[in-house]
């Protein structure tokens, strides 16, 4: 059937564009994450599409089961992927706010040295008089 095998094509590039957005994640590569992303939005349509055209077309409940089991297999491969992917960015993030605070801590240590060693100047129009 030519609509099972574009079926499992569209799923293949699917986890190609999974694992190179894995792999830009890593990088920090945002801009590449996005088209990525932006490619499975359009894979997604074609996906479903495929989907309803081939369980329309399943005569047995055989049939039936043996797709089913293998887009079982498929998606799941797919969500570990993705799974793996949402750790990597919640680890960068959690990394991000770790540097944010520590650059808190440190411009507030900094604030405190600045008040408590340099003087405070006073206001030049007093002088003026």
């Amino acid at each position: 059937m030519q609509s099972v095998e574009e079926l499992w094509r569209a799923y293949q590039d699917w986890k190609r564009l999974t694992e190179e957005e894995g792999t830009a994640i890593q990088r920090s590569q945002w801009f590449e994450v996005e088209s990525a992303q932006a490619q499975k939005r359009l894979l997604q349509t074609e996906i479903v599409r495929l989907t309803d055209q081939i369980k329309a077309s399943l005569n047995s409940s055989i049939e039936q089961e043996q797709f089913n089991s293998r887009l079982r297999g498929t998606v799941n491969e797919l969500i570990l992927l993705e799974t793996q992917n949402n750790l990597r960015v919640q680890t960068m993030i959690a990394a991000a706010n770790d540097q944010r605070r520590n650059l808190d801590v440190t411009a507030s240590r900094l604030r405190q040295v600045h008040n408590r060693y340099v003087p405070t100047r006073e206001p030049v129009w007093e002088n003026l008089s």
